[in-house]
C-alpha cells in the first residue's frame, strides 16, 4: 500500500537546507532528512503540530509526533536548547495525546532564546526515513518564507 503525508511549517520562517544549521546530528542528516526554519517572529510564539498524528514525546524544545506507524516527524526548536531555561518553553500538551494538524504543542519565547545565545533555528526531521521505502520532497524553496500551516514537506510511503 501507498500513502502521502504532508508536513507543515510549525511557525513562520524562512527556509533552508539542513546543511546551513550550526549542528553536525541536523546538517549531516544523522536523525534523518528534513529542512530547517530560521524564524522571523519575535517574542512568543505558539509551536503548531506540522500533521495529525500520536505526540510520541515531549520536551520543552521538542517533541516526536508520529504519523504512522512507520513514520515519525522530529520538531526541534533552536539548536542546543536542552540547556536552555525553562522560561523559554511552555508545553501545552502531554505524550501519547492524539492532535490534530497545527494544534498548539509547545509556546516559544524566541527572544529568551536568542538573549541566552542559543541560535533560534527550528528543525523538522523524519525520523526512520529509508530510501528504499520513502521519497521526500520539499514543497518550498530554500529562501521561501513560510508562514504556520503551510505545506513544507511532502513524503510518499511505499509501504505503510
Amino acid at each position: 500500500m501507498s500513502r502521502d503525508f504532508i508536513l507543515e511549517a510549525p511557525v513562520r520562517g524562512t527556509v533552508s537546507p539542513l546543511a546551513q544549521v550550526p549542528d553536525r546530528a541536523f546538517a549531516d542528516e544523522m536523525l534523518g532528512p528534513g529542512i530547517a526554519l530560521d524564524p522571523t517572529d519575535t517574542g512568543t510564539v505558539t509551536v503548531g503540530a506540522p500533521a495529525a498524528g500520536l505526540i510520541r514525546t515531549i520536551h520543552p524544545h521538542a517533541f516526536v509526533l508520529q504519523v504512522s506507524p512507520k513514520l515519525a516527524a522530529l520538531v526541534h526548536l533552536g539548536i542546543d536548547t536542552y540547556r536552555a531555561g525553562a522560561d523559554q518553553f511552555k508545553m501545552l500538551i502531554e505524550p501519547g495525546r492524539y492532535v490534530n494538524r497545527m494544534e498548539p504543542i509547545i509556546e516559544w519565547n524566541i527572544d529568551r532564546t536568542v538573549e541566552s545565545k542559543f541560535a533560534p533555528w527550528v528543525v523538522v526531521t523524519i525520523l526512520g526515513f529509508h530510501t528504499d521505502e520513502m521519497s521526500l520532497t520539499p514543497a518550498v524553496e530554500y529562501g521561501d518564507r513560510v508562514c504556520p500551516g503551510q505545506q513544507i514537506l511532502q513524503l510518499h510511503c511505499d509501504q505503510d
